[in-house]
């Protein structure tokens, strides 16, 4: 009789060590499921957020010679255009004769875009680089 509880407690003490190894193994691949989610949001925004400022940027640069006023020696341009999203400003540089353009979102991510525009008779052509 002893010898009978003694196996059943072998038995029981025997089942304790692969549970605590399929439990390691769940709580590992969980915690890699975690991580992967956590990467792909990370992603995600970074991309959204790349794609708003991009957008934002050729909205702007596409705008910008209808918003454009050249009177004799001066030009008239707005410095800033806002979007749901976030601001452009808008900065004329005298001396490399560009459109410096920073797209700013609301969480804080910036995007700089030069614009050169050539000037013709009766048209704006632009260039983007």
């Amino acid at each position: 009789m002893i010898k009978n509880l003694i196996k059943h407690q072998k038995i029981k003490a025997s089942l304790v060590v692969p549970f605590l190894a399929l439990l390691f193994i769940t709580s590992l691949v969980t915690v890699a499921f975690y991580q992967i989610r956590v990467a792909n949001a990370n992603q995600y925004r970074l991309l959204r957020d790349t794609y708003q400022l991009k957008i934002m940027l050729e909205l702007t640069t596409q705008n910008l010679d209808s918003h454009l006023e050249v009177k004799d020696n001066e030009m008239i341009f707005p410095t800033k255009i806002d979007f749901s999203t976030g601001i452009v400003e808008i900065k004329w540089d005298e001396k490399s004769k560009v459109f410096d353009l920073s797209a700013h979102l609301k969480n804080g991510s910036t995007r700089s875009e030069k614009v050169y525009l050539v000037f013709n008779e009766k048209k704006v052509n632009e260039k983007t680089q």
